[in-house]
């Protein structure tokens, strides 16, 4: 089985408003790199809508089998925030991702059924306007050539959508490029064989 090197994530934060029989319901989408960030950024939320019924959330984050996952119903009855919330996370499988909506109660009770629909909706709603991405895990391969096998070496990179994020021309060329790691072992055997050898690679 081929190993997995790519993940979904959402591409930008955002916030959107919803109203529900009175109720005003904010979603905010944020990208987030780390449990650290997830819960400053949970904070951050949560002073700035301080006056709000409920600040519910969910997360989800790493690039493993063992994704990091937490969701709070913020005082609503329990399961019908951050389950619905963390659902639309995990229904689209994305990763590095938090989702915050918060609430103002709006005189109306809505009932289990309705508050789920509702906290649902605002983290379908802020993912939409987030936008989703698919984006690669990279490896770093180091390859020193000489001058005449750089051009043929750069040509193979590209052909198999690696990126040469830095090159040093010196008595001969020590390049530094990025590929998906899936793409790394193939990378290194097309340049070995096309170098005749010749090429450095590690």
């Amino acid at each position: 089985m081929e190993e997995k090197d790519s993940y979904k994530t959402i591409t930008a934060k955002s916030d959107i408003e919803l109203k529900v029989k009175g109720s005003i319901f904010i979603g905010h989408a944020r990208p987030c790199l780390g449990e650290q960030e997830a819960e400053d950024r949970i904070t951050t939320i949560k002073k700035k809508y301080h006056d709000a019924t409920h600040n519910c959330f969910a997360y989800r984050l790493g690039l493993t089998e063992t994704k990091k996952v937490r969701f709070s119903d913020d005082g609503e009855p329990s399961g019908t925030a951050g389950k619905p919330i963390l659902d639309n996370i995990e229904g689209h499988d994305l990763t590095n991702t938090l989702i915050v909506v918060t609430r103002y109660f709006g005189g109306t009770k809505l009932g289990t059924g309705g508050l789920s629909r509702a906290y649902s909706e605002a983290a379908a709603e802020a993912l939409k306007a987030a936008g989703i991405v698919e984006k690669y895990i990279t490896a770093t391969i180091f390859i020193t050539v000489e001058f005449h096998d750089y051009n043929l070496v750069e040509r193979i990179i590209r052909a198999l959508e690696g990126n040469i994020v830095g090159a040093e021309f010196t008595e001969k060329v020590s390049i530094k490029a990025e590929i998906r790691t899936s793409m790394a072992k193939r990378l290194k055997d097309d340049i070995i064989e096309a170098t005749s050898g010749r090429a450095l690679v590690a």
